[in-house]
């Protein structure tokens, strides 16, 4: 796993949705609507977190919508990114 170009903010990403998933919340939906200018930087850090294999995403058909779940090998132990 490569750890280039992760962020800080992607670490604190990656964090949220671990602790989340402990929580049963298995996908997590982020849209443009609620993050306004945030989402297209968010965006980035789950692109970036997708890439070195921390998680799925999954974009909806309107494009403002993106929906995440960590992959298996990040969702039950957290991984020092």
């Amino acid at each position: 796993m490569s750890k280039a170009h992760i962020t800080d903010s992607d670490r604190k990403l990656y964090a949220d949705l671990f602790e989340r998933f402990q929580n049963e919340d298995y996908h997590v939906e982020f849209t443009r609507a609620e993050l306004g200018d945030q989402y297209e930087r968010l965006l980035s850090s789950l692109k970036r977190l997708e890439h070195i294999g921390i998680l799925y995403l999954t974009m909806y058909d309107d494009g403002d919508t993106a929906m995440v779940e960590l992959t298996e090998n990040s969702c039950f132990k957290h991984v020092d990114i």
